[in-house]
C-alpha cells in the first residue's frame, strides 16, 4: 500500500465483540503500522445483528505506533481529528482519548446492547420472561430493563408444589426493583393436566425426570402463550454451563426467541450480577442500586423440580464445570493438560460425553448474544472428541465410524490434526485473524501513549466532532 501511494490507512470494519477484543485489534493496526509506516484509522460498527454485537471504540494511531484518539465503545460518537504534514508524512494531533469498558462492564454491555438491537430492530413490542427467583432469570431480567426499559418487560412467576418461599419472595423483589410488570400464573392444574392425560402410558413406572420436565414445559407454554397473544418476544434464560451440558428442558426452560446470556458461564453470571448491583452502566435504562437480593446470590441454585433439588445433585461444581468447559470448547485442550489444572479425569470425561450428548438440545436453541471467540452451539463451534490413542482431541477413524452409536457429532473433521498434534495444545480454527502475531507486537508497547481502560464502572466521557464511530445497522429480520 505504501509503495502504491497510500499516506494515511482508513479502515472501515464491522468487527464483532469478544473478550479482550480490542488488546487484539491494537496488535494487528500496530503490526500494520510497523509494516508500512503509514498512521491508521480504525473506524468500528457499533450495535448489534443477530448474534453479533459490535462495539466500536474507534481509533487513531500515528506512524510511530502512538495511540492520537480513541472513541468510546458502545455508543455512536464522533471525533474531529486534526492532521499535519511533517517531513512528508501525515501525523494526526493528540485527540480525545476515551476509557474503554473491559471485564465484567464489557460483556455487560454487549448484552444489553444485542438484546437492545434484536428486539428494536425485528420490531417486537418488548419482551416476556419466566422470574424464578433464580440468579439466571434475575440477571436477564435487569438485563432487559436495562436494554429497553421496564414498560417493555413482563416478568410472570409460575410456581408448582416445589416452589420455595424464598423463590416467591426474591423474584417479587426484584420485580419490584427493577419495577416491571410481574404476574404470578401457578401452573398446578396445567401439570396435573398433563400427568393425567398421559398417566394411563406411564402405568406402573417410577416417577422421574419426565415429570420434572412436564412442569418446565408447561411454564414454557404460558410463556409462548404470553407471546402469542400480548405479542412481546420471550427471553429464554439458560446460561452457558447448563446449556452446554443438556441441564435443559427442550420446549421447557429452552422456549423463547432469544437469550442474553447464552455466552456466559454460571461463574460470570454470578460476577455480572454482583457488577449491576454496584454500577448502572452508561445508556442502560434500569435502576441504580441494589436490583438482585444477596439471597439470591448466596442461595445454592436449583431447579425446583422436586423436593430438596440442588443443581449439584446432577452437575459438577460450577467453578470445576466452567474450567472443563472453557478447556473443551474455548481452549481444545487435550485431556491430559485438563487433568493437569486439577480435574479428576473421570470428571473431565464426563463433562465431556455430557457436551458432546447435548448437541441436539443447543442446535435447537434460541440464539443469543455471543461473547467469545467460540461458542458451543452450532457445528464448526463445537470441538472434536478425544482420540484417546494419540491424546489429542482430533478423532480417530474408528471414532469416526462410530460417531452416532457414542454420540459424536458426525461429521467431525480429522483436518484438524495437523494444526493441534504438531503444536502439542490445540488452536482455534478461525477465520478470524491469528493472534500469535499479536504477541509479538506486544514489547513495543512500551513507547506507546498509555491507554485508558475502565473495568469497574463504566466511562462517562463522550466525544464529539467528526469522522463518525459508526452508524448502527439498521438491517433487520422479519419476526420468524
Amino acid at each position: 500500500m505504501a509503495q502504491a501511494g497510500a499516506e494515511i490507512l482508513i479502515v472501515p470494519n464491522g468487527s464483532p465483540y469478544w473478550m479482550g477484543k480490542q488488546e487484539t485489534r491494537y496488535g494487528v493496526a500496530e503490526t500494520r503500522v510497523a509494516e508500512t509506516r503509514r498512521p491508521l484509522v480504525y473506524v468500528n460498527q457499533v450495535g448489534g445483528q443477530d448474534e453479533l454485537v459490535f462495539d466500536g471504540a474507534s481509533f487513531v494511531l500515528n506512524a510511530d505506533e502512538e495511540l492520537a484518539v480513541q472513541l468510546p465503545a458502545w455508543e455512536v460518537a464522533l471525533a474531529v481529528t486534526e492532521w499535519h504534514r511533517e517531513g512528508g508524512r501525515w501525523h494526526c494531533l493528540p485527540g480525545p482519548v476515551a476509557a474503554v469498558e473491559e471485564g465484567d462492564a464489557a460483556n455487560y454491555l454487549a448484552c444489553v446492547t444485542g438484546l437492545r438491537d434484536y428486539i428494536d430492530k425485528n420490531g417486537f413490542p418488548g419482551v416476556v420472561l419466566g422470574l424464578s427467583g433464580g440468579i439466571d432469570s434475575a440477571l436477564c431480567a435487569a438485563m432487559a430493563v436495562d436494554a429497553l426499559g421496564a414498560e417493555r418487560v413482563h416478568c410472570v412467576m409460575m410456581p408448582y408444589e416445589y416452589t420455595s418461599e424464598e423463590s416467591l419472595s426474591d423474584a417479587k423483589a426484584i420485580a419490584e426493583a427493577l419495577g416491571v410488570r410481574y404476574d404470578i400464573v401457578p401452573i398446578h392444574k396445567s401439570v396435573e393436566g398433563l400427568n393425567e392425560s398421559i398417566g394411563k402410558l406411564f402405568e406402573g413406572l417410577a416417577a422421574d425426570a419426565t415429570e420434572e420436565n412436564l412442569q418446565s414445559r408447561a411454564r414454557g407454554t404460558l410463556l409462548m402463550a404470553i407471546s402469542n397473544k400480548l405479542g412481546p418476544l420471550v427471553l429464554t434464560t439458560g446460561n452457558k454451563s447448563e446449556v452446554s451440558v443438556g441441564y435443559a428442558t427442550l420446549y421447557g426452560d429452552m422456549n423463547g426467541g432469544f437469550n442474553p446470556i447464552k455466552d456466559l458461564y454460571k461463574g460470570q453470571v454470578y460476577a455480572l450480577s454482583r457488577y449491576r448491583n454496584t454500577h448502572r452502566p452508561k445508556d442502560c435504562r434500569g435502576p441504580e442500586g441494589l436490583i438482585i437480593p444477596e439471597s439470591v446470590l448466596t442461595k445454592d441454585p436449583s431447579a425446583e423440580l422436586k423436593p430438596g433439588q440442588r443443581d449439584q445433585d446432577t452437575l459438577p461444581p460450577y467453578e470445576a464445570l466452567d474450567d472443563i468447559l472453557n478447556c473443551l470448547v474455548e481452549l481444545e485442550l487435550p485431556i491430559a493438560e485438563i487433568v493437569a489444572r486439577g480435574h479428576a479425569p473421570e470428571l473431565v470425561k464426563k463433562v465431556e460425553r455430557m457436551l458432546y450428548l447435548a448437541e441436539y438440545k443447543r442446535r435447537q436453541a434460541a440464539p443469543g448474544v455471543r461473547s467469545r471467540r467460540r461458542i458451543s452451539a452450532g457445528t464448526a463451534a463445537t470441538p472434536s472428541p478425544t482420540n484417546s490413542a494419540s491424546g489429542c482431541r482430533c478423532p480417530s477413524p474408528s471414532d469416526l465410524r462410530r460417531a452416532p452409536r457414542d454420540g459424536f457429532m458426525p461429521g467431525t473433521s480429522a483436518r484438524r490434526c495437523s494444526t493441534i498434534c504438531s503444536r502439542g495444545s490445540t488452536a482455534a480454527i478461525s477465520s478470524s485473524v491469528s493472534t500469535t502475531p499479536i504477541r509479538r507486537a506486544r514489547p513495543r508497547r512500551s513507547r506507546k501513549a498509555s491507554r485508558r481502560t475502565l473495568s469497574g464502572s463504566a466511562s462517562s466521557g463522550r466525544s464529539s466532532c467528526i469522522s463518525p464511530t459508526a452508524s448502527r445497522s439498521t438491517k433487520a429480520r422479519s419476526r420468524g
